[in-house]
């Protein structure tokens, strides 16, 4: 008897175990929004869903902050394809490097798609918490446009030095109907940004990715917003061209149609080169070439046959380019 119940005292204490290590990173069902359960670094935040009925919600004092803190904000890349949700819910706290301010995990309200990481003040007495600063970690959604669903999706981790490291995930999935699948196949990006959090005032600053690799690169774009333009069997034949007479010569080449202000430049192992703004060409041209190389300004060439463009852009790198037909269509044809 009494080693059956050291065998039972001894399941039983595994259990608690257990339990204990299941629950450590939940905070506590509270009616107010602190004090929140606190978790121990490296913390891994990802998205997924959340049982609301365990988590406190978010207090209104601060829950407006935030709102007009996102309003005002510059330089954290928040691009949403949908609204901020009504109410956020305090999923967990992360260790403080400061007794002045907390840190906390906050989820969007019952869309647990979104987290963010809130800085905010220790208050003193009856004095309410103030928010210090904000930024969204986590973040998941699809946008169905003509022929095609392109989704989002990020997650974050965080190191012992506190440095908060964001992964963004964008992926395009065409549908059967689309009649370019066979050149514009389903495609995924996944860019990487680095975030610190200044001890001193506890604020997360936003650091910018370094390129360093020089790269030569086209990009064939159409701003298909515009309705006066839609993509034809001549662009998918432009396409393959520049696709074949660019590739042997290591100059990367790529199809654009929107997303003009964070265009990814992967080379064709799918690495990550480059990030760069477009948005000005789309004020005054909605389709075209645009030529990229590593530090130097973008330069457009408008649109017209591949041949005659390629003659154009070889000659500029000071490239040989043999066309294996000899015809070569004028772009004023």
């Amino acid at each position: 008897m009494f080693v059956n119940g050291r065998k039972i005292m001894l399941k039983c204490g595994l259990l608690l175990l257990c339990g204990a290590l299941f629950f450590a990173c939940r905070s506590k069902k509270e009616d107010v929004a602190g004090p929140v359960a606190m978790t121990g670094l490296p913390c891994r935040i990802m998205c997924g869903e959340q049982p609301s009925d365990s988590l406190p919600v978010l207090p209104d004092v601060l829950q407006n902050q935030l709102y007009r803190y996102l309003k005002h904000v510059t330089g954290t890349g928040i691009r949403l394809k949908a609204p901020l949700p009504e109410s956020w819910r305090i999923e967990s706290g992360i260790e403080s490097p400061s007794p002045d301010y907390d840190i906390w995990i906050v989820s969007g309200g019952d869309d647990a798609q979104y987290k963010m990481l809130l800085t905010v003040t220790v208050p003193e007495k009856e004095v309410e918490r103030e928010l210090v600063s904000a930024l969204l970690v986590a973040y998941s959604c699809a946008e169905e446009q003509r022929y095609r669903i392109e989704s989002e999706e990020w997650y974050a981790e965080m190191t012992e030095e506190y440095s908060v490291t964001v992964f963004k995930k964008y992926e395009s999935l065409h549908s059967l109907g689309d009649t370019t699948a066979e050149t514009h196949a389903n495609s995924e990006n996944t860019v990487r940004d680095e975030y610190r959090l200044q001890l001193a005032e506890g604020r997360f600053v936003y650091q910018e990715p370094v390129y360093t690799e020089q790269y030569r690169a086209v990009i064939q774009f159409m701003d298909t917003s515009e309705s006066a333009f839609s993509i034809d069997s001549q662009w998918v034949a432009d396409a393959m061209v520049m696709q074949e007479a660019l590739e042997p010569e290591n100059v990367l080449f790529m199809e654009i149609f929107d997303r003009f202000q964070q265009v990814m430049v992967t080379n064709y192992e799918g690495e990550l080169m480059d990030e760069v703004d477009l948005s000005d060409f789309l004020k005054t041209y909605r389709r075209g070439y645009i030529i990229l190389e590593k530090g130097k300004k973008p330069r457009y060439l408008r649109y017209c046959p591949a041949s005659e463009a390629l003659e154009k852009i070889f000659g500029l790198w000071g490239l040989e380019y043999n066309p294996a037909d000899e015809d070569v269509i004028s772009c004023d044809a």
